[in-house]
């Protein structure tokens, strides 16, 4: 019963989602006005992206959680195996758990502090850019549309669902945190046993136990090869939408500022928040994808380590 009742909330919002694309594009073809001979028409339909994509980008990763819920639960039990196998001492198990809790609580609150002051930031230039307050009428077809219900609507509709969203994006950026580390620790043991095998200090008599190590690391590498496969097989949509949704957002952004430059007063009035929005998704893409670029430099670290020919180890 209480399965079903989430499934029903879940289309019900998917169906708000599908509303609130359309009204956003509608809000910017009646804000934006006609083209003026001026215009780029090329860039003026660019303009259109950011408003569509904004609103599509969590329609499409709540859609793929929405129907692949099982597989984010036997996600969830990989991980929680993977992080027991890779911290099997349980001291240094819950200083990890403590480290990432924070992390976690930290990227959820900076998420939070940055789509909804860019969402209030946009709301209000909107509002202002409109010459109305929140109790005016926007002059589409709608009929009194209230400007405080399309705020409340629009929160309800992009701000929360696209925070939602972010929230599934940072899922797998702390994955890719989580296994970064992992490979990092790997890393830092073979590195000192590499040490010990060039230097003088190291016995032969312990080949035995190198032997056992080896053996040990195999098995971690390839639970971290597990794991990476079934990050990569959750996550492959996932990623895919945020990063189209979030590159054309930031295109449309740039391609505003560069149509609307030379207009007068739009500097003075519009440039800040193309700006600040052309840099939220411009971090979105660079600053928080940094992880999975870790991960992939620290396994060819450990690559070099394997294939070195005077380890004297296979």
């Amino acid at each position: 019963m209480i399965s079903t009742a989430f499934k029903l909330v879940g289309l019900f919002w998917l169906f708000c989602q599908i509303i609130t694309v359309y009204i956003q594009v509608q809000l910017f073809l009646t804000g934006s006005g006609v083209i003026d001979k001026n215009d780029n028409w090329i860039l003026k339909a660019l303009e259109i992206m950011p408003y569509t994509f904004i609103a599509a980008r969590p329609l499409g990763v709540l859609i793929i959680m929405y129907t692949t819920h099982k597989a984010s639960e036997r996600l969830q039990v990989i991980s929680a195996h993977f992080f027991a196998v890779c911290f099997p001492d349980i001291r240094r198990r819950r200083h990890v758990v403590v480290k990432w809790q924070k992390v976690a609580w930290t990227a959820f609150f900076v998420t939070f502090l940055i789509h909804f002051g860019f969402d209030f930031y946009a709301s209000y230039d909107y509002f202002r850019a409109m010459g109305s307050d929140f109790d005016a009428d926007l002059g589409l077809k709608y009929p009194r549309m209230n400007m405080r219900w399309l705020f409340i609507t629009w929160t309800l509709g992009e701000g929360i669902p696209f925070f939602l969203s972010q929230q599934v994006y940072f899922w797998a950026v702390l994955s890719a945190s989580l296994l970064a580390t992992a490979i990092k620790t790997l890393h830092h043991q073979m590195k000192e046993q590499l040490n010990a095998v060039t230097q003088d200090t190291f016995t032969y008599t312990s080949m035995h136990a190198l032997n056992e190590k080896v053996l040990a690391w195999q098995k971690l590498y390839m639970e971290m090869l597990k794991f990476c496969h079934s990050l990569q097989h959750f996550f492959s949509w996932i990623l895919f939408i945020i990063y189209c949704c979030d590159s054309a957002s930031l295109l449309g952004y740039i391609a505003a500022i560069i149509n609307n430059f030379q207009k007068d007063g739009w500097i003075e009035t519009r440039l800040s928040l193309y700006a600040f929005s052309a840099l939220v998704f411009a971090v979105y893409g660079t600053i928080f994808a940094i992880p999975f670029f870790v991960v992939s430099e620290r396994v060819r670290a450990i690559d070099d380590i394997r294939f070195r020919p005077h380890i004297g180890i296979t």
